[in-house]
């Protein structure tokens, strides 16, 4: 899915394209919004701009070869921690093997490496201060999306290290249009 894409986000899309497009995308982005808003999907979706080979005014262009394995759930640059149902057990383990040690790793297909962060509001305080470690001092061809519902939740010290976004509540048309979309 492209930034474009993102039913009632519009406005965040396009900024975040424009960040993109002039490669000023902030190494920590955290998205801040209701369940069911499209924090996931805009996460995914800038995922894709970031790695695209081909991108289109900041937008990924759909159809290369790092586009379709995103869309795939299967590219190696893109590294996404357990859904935010489980957030809660991700463990320190967890962050310091599959996010930190993989963030100093050079990436395998292009020039950047991207991790989703679903629910960090949730995850426990020493998950949280591992992930620090890689935040206060980022590779530069790093990428963290973080999605949370209540950023006042999160921890301090990762919002004041994070660009925050705040999503909109989708409009019943928006829900109907996801719906048919399937």
């Amino acid at each position: 899915m492209q930034l474009a894409d993102v039913l009632g986000q519009a406005s965040v899309s396009r900024l975040l394209a424009r960040l993109i497009a002039r490669d000023r995308l902030p190494h920590a982005v955290l998205l801040e919004g209701h369940p069911g808003c499209g924090r996931r999907t805009l996460a995914t979706a800038m995922a894709q701009a970031v790695l695209c080979h081909a991108p289109v005014a900041g937008d990924s262009c759909g159809t290369c070869a790092s586009c379709r394995l995103v869309q795939d759930g299967s590219h190696p640059d893109l590294v996404s921690t357990p859904h935010d149902s489980v957030a809660g057990h991700v463990s320190v383990d967890l962050v310091r093997d599959e996010i930190v040690d993989a963030a100093y790793a050079s990436p395998l297909m292009g020039d950047r490496r991207v991790f989703i962060l679903p629910g960090i509001e949730r995850w426990r305080v020493e998950a949280s201060n591992t992930l620090l470690k890689v935040l206060e001092e980022p590779p530069a061809s790093v990428r963290f999306i973080a999605t949370t519902t209540q950023s006042a939740a999160v921890l301090r010290t990762i919002r004041s290290r994070s660009q925050l976004y705040r999503l909109q509540t989708l409009t019943a048309g928006d829900v109907k249009r996801v719906l048919v979309r399937g």
